[in-house]
């Protein structure tokens, strides 16, 4: 673990705002095989306040995938957590659609994942990003999604 990952696992926004600030952090560090970053650590455990500072970060990377291919939306969706959803939805470039090439999960998507593992919500907050052909929300829509609609 690196100190802005531990920051961004217990929700310590001081520290993480603190490490933040240094000059020459590497937002998107990983610390072992495993490839996680401190975004997937935040979005994991729910810690949407320090999520939302990753997010701002110079640099940051949203669709970067550890060793499995999860990404950090991914993680919220599994784990139901709404703030983190709808805060990394807000962010340009965000791929939805992404699935993780690990064989065990047979390429699940983070609307998959929100839908067998959360709350109604989190899963219509990502069905209506994955669908929503509106480029200023910041996300990707996605062909497989509007095929699958009967679009083009």
């Amino acid at each position: 673990f690196t100190a802005l990952m531990y920051a961004a696992r217990t929700g310590d926004e001081v520290m993480a705002n603190a490490l933040l600030a240094m000059e020459g952090i590497d937002v998107n560090a990983v610390a072992d095989e495993r490839r996680w970053t401190a975004l997937m650590a935040a979005s994991f455990h729910g810690q949407t306040a320090v999520g939302k500072a990753l997010i701002g970060a110079k640099g940051i990377e949203v669709n970067a995938m550890n060793e499995d291919g999860w990404t950090a939306l991914m993680w919220a969706a599994l784990h139901g957590h709404l703030g983190m959803i709808a805060a990394l939805l807000q962010v340009k470039g965000i791929d939805v659609n992404g699935a993780a090439h690990a064989a065990a999960e047979g390429g699940v998507t983070a609307q998959r994942m929100g839908a067998v593992e959360a709350k109604a919500e989190e899963v219509a907050a990502l069905l209506a990003a994955a669908t929503s052909p509106a480029p200023e929300k910041g996300h990707k829509a996605g062909e497989k999604t509007a095929k699958a609609k009967g679009g083009k």
